[in-house]
């Protein structure tokens, strides 16, 4: 299951307890820069963190949340790296990325590759 690490505030009305409890695997989007520029301040390890706790605020179990680093079109190799660095920090072993844009600069698959 995916949504915005943020999401309980734009649709507090969803029973996510509910949700949380059937999925196999909860990816908070955690970006930090879209197309429209900068998200929640723009901080890959900030915006990872972030997301971990709000939606184990929400019900999800600790175990099953793996942020998800979005738009990386619009990332930097740094910023890859620096996220990568979040999960590790956090005692996670996987990462997960999403783009809808053929334009992610090689230096960032580059970044991916090296985690």
């Amino acid at each position: 299951m995916t949504s915005y690490f943020n999401i309980k505030d734009n649709a507090p009305h969803i029973a996510w307890s509910v949700l949380f409890e059937y999925a196999d695997v909860l990816l908070p989007q955690s970006y930090w820069r879209t197309a429209g520029g900068k998200v929640d301040g723009g901080v890959p390890t900030k915006n990872y963190n972030k997301g971990l706790k709000q939606w184990a605020q929400m019900g999800g179990a600790s175990a099953k949340i793996f942020p998800m680093a979005g738009e990386i079109a619009h990332a930097t190799a740094a910023e890859i790296a620096a996220y990568g660095g979040a999960a590790k920090a956090s005692g996670k072993d996987e990462l997960h990325f999403y783009t809808a844009e053929t334009t992610v600069p090689e230096s960032v698959w580059d970044a991916i590759r090296h985690l």
